[in-house]
């Protein structure tokens, strides 16, 4: 019974103390400001922050893009090619047509790689009859890479023989990653490298299977530096050599800013002719790649727009078909 009565005294002294020391605390509450009667009711859908909120959203992404493009200046007008340190723009030419499925479709898959076929002989036509007349060893290069050089020169050797009936050849000159081989459907080696290195006699390299025409130097298989290759001078008389066989000669180029060994080969050539994507080629590094042209003397025929759609080339140019189909043998 006492313990009991002892812990009972205890809490009471307990809860006196401590409402005696809450009575001297501070007040916890503290009114700054007495409430006021609203004069209208509340929105119940903030419309103006709904609509800032939504007009954000939407032109973010839109901003976002702008800057993005301000800040790596894409290529997509032949105005601005031409505003690249007064470089001249030779040509443009059409994006190649992707293979479709169906009758329909097959029709305009051909009505397209004609029109594609007739933007590279257009600037065949202009290379010939312009500045380049008379020049028969022809450069095609690039800033970066995929930048469709390798395409345009295959094209562009295609159209020559054909036009003019002469014998052509097709130098794959990007011992790196090369594609012509890819493209005309043989063998990587022997071939450029295979020469440079005095393994095997350039006749051995060339492909003449392909046409009558047109005969297809390749890469073949790099094993050392190509500066090694070409910074002894053999790859100048190569095509002096070859120049006594061949009336015209294309050569497929390493591109400019990554692998400096394209400025030989443009150098070694009569001309050259820079090639910028649609799109893909920025600004500063097509200005920068003739630059570099400019300070190696390599004698430049200018600039070529390529990977235009074929819808906007056809609105810009034109189309104009023909009345029979054609043979497409070189």
């Amino acid at each position: 019974m006492w313990p009991r009565r002892s812990c009972l005294v205890k809490e009471l002294s307990a809860r006196i103390l401590a409402i005696s020391t809450e009575q001297k605390a501070p007040e916890r509450v503290e009114l700054f400001k007495p409430a006021t009667r609203p004069e209208s009711p509340d929105e119940l859908f903030p419309w103006k922050k709904i609509g800032l909120g939504a007009a954000v959203a939407f032109f973010v992404p839109f901003a976002l893009a702008i800057g993005w493009e301000q800040l790596f200046r894409r290529v997509t007008s032949r105005g601005q090619l031409e505003g690249v340190n007064r470089l001249c723009v030779v040509g443009e030419v059409a994006s190649l047509p992707a293979k479709r499925r169906g009758p329909r479709q097959k029709n305009q898959t051909e009505r397209n790689v004609l029109l594609f076929e007739e933007s590279v002989d257009s600037l065949r036509t202009h290379l010939s009859l312009g500045k380049s007349q008379g020049l028969r060893i022809l450069a095609i290069t690039s800033a970066v890479s995929q930048e469709g050089k390798t395409t345009l020169a295959a094209q562009l050797a295609v159209s020559i023989a054909r036009a003019t009936g002469e014998m052509t050849l097709l130098i794959d000159g990007d011992m790196r990653s090369p594609e012509i081989h890819e493209i005309f459907d043989t063998e990587l080696s022997p071939g450029l490298a295979e020469v440079l290195r005095g393994e095997c006699p350039a006749e051995e390299a060339i492909e003449t299977g392909f046409s009558e025409k047109l005969h297809v130097f390749t890469a073949g298989r790099l094993t050392v530096s190509p500066h090694q290759l070409l910074g002894n001078g053999e790859f100048t008389t190569l095509l002096k050599n070859l120049g006594e066989v061949y009336r015209h000669i294309i050569i497929d180029t390493p591109p400019i800013l990554p692998a400096s060994e394209a400025l030989v080969m443009a150098r070694a050539a009569d001309t050259a002719v820079l090639c910028a994507r649609r799109d893909y080629s920025r600004i500063d590094q097509v200005d920068e790649a003739y630059r570099r042209m400019i300070a190696a003397g390599v004698n430049t025929a200018g600039a070529v727009l390529n990977g235009l759609p074929l819808h906007q080339y056809a609105f810009k140019y034109g189309s104009y078909g023909y009345n029979r189909p054609l043979a497409s043998s070189v």
